[in-house]
């Protein structure tokens, strides 16, 4: 048996840089991701971009009405809206078979035009593990003055969840100027629990653009309902918790009709909107 003595100053000299290689093994890779790091291997991650628009092209809703449908299931007269906006706290991936996870969400909150198509601030793309999500939950949330700075105290999106408003002509009578004013906090989910489409894929090194879509001419159908437009009065009216009775009700049946006409798919042809084929609702 043999045996080697080492100086200690060359056993000083190495000790720091056996720490350093240490240090630098243990840390994790770089990458890019919204929130916590991804749990599995960056190399199956898959980028994803998100759009979320009005149910068609500003200058094409502009430029035509809105249906008004009666409690009956007729049309009563129509609508032109000056004002669509939506806040956001949040938005939720859920993959198929899997619970949300941090690196699943696009983080807000988010003040959302649907008249321009615009999001402030903008939604960047975040990296998600591969594999198919079924569903994506909107965090319908209250704006609050302070939350982005890019948004206007004054704007009327601030304390509200969902602001509207608009021109009903009906068929018969005068005009009424529109209101619609929402303060609520829940989760959406975009995906008819019914449906048997799978929902859309993030490929590993791929990017996958989603859109949501807000149907608007579904917003002001009260089929069945126990009040629709017919019941206002005046000239003008709002629609929200303080706008009496009838108000409430219209409210709280538009409210509804707002969330169950967003959809979402992936915009394969990548003409910035969201067609028949594309939509992941299999029952639309």
């Amino acid at each position: 048996m043999f045996n080697f003595l080492l100086p200690s100053k060359i056993i000083k000299a190495r000790l720091p840089f056996l720490f350093f290689w240490i240090y630098i093994s243990t840390q994790p890779g770089c990458g890019s991701w919204t929130g916590n790091p991804p749990k599995d291997d960056p190399k199956n991650l898959g980028t994803v971009s998100l759009a979320i628009t009005g149910s068609e092209a500003s200058t094409q809703l502009l430029a035509s009405s809105i249906p008004i449908i009666s409690k009956s299931g007729v049309q009563i007269g129509s609508m032109v809206i000056s004002q669509a906006k939506v806040a956001l706290k949040g938005i939720k991936f859920k993959q198929v078979g899997g619970e949300i996870g941090e690196e699943e969400t696009f983080a807000g909150p988010y003040a959302v035009d649907l008249l321009t198509n615009t999001v402030t601030p903008a939604l960047n793309s975040i990296q998600l593990s591969s594999g198919f999500y079924k569903d994506i939950q909107l965090q319908l949330h209250k704006l609050e003055s302070e939350e982005i700075s890019d948004v206007a105290k004054t704007d009327p999106l601030v304390n509200n969840s969902i602001y509207l408003t608009g021109t009903y002509s009906p068929n018969n009578g005068s005009s009424v100027n529109i209101t619609l004013k929402v303060d609520v906090s829940e989760e959406v989910s975009l995906m008819n629990p019914d449906a048997s489409s799978p929902g859309v894929e993030v490929k590993d090194g791929s990017e996958l653009k989603v859109i949501i879509a807000f149907r608007m001419d579904k917003w002001f159908d009260f089929t069945g309902r126990e009040y629709d437009f017919s019941s206002l009065n005046g000239t003008s009216a709002v629609l929200a918790d303080a706008g009496g009775e009838t108000g409430k009700k219209l409210q709280e049946i538009v409210k509804e009709n707002i969330k169950k006409s967003a959809k979402f798919g992936e915009d394969a042809d990548g003409d910035g909107t969201l067609g028949k084929d594309e939509d992941n609702d299999s029952l639309d």
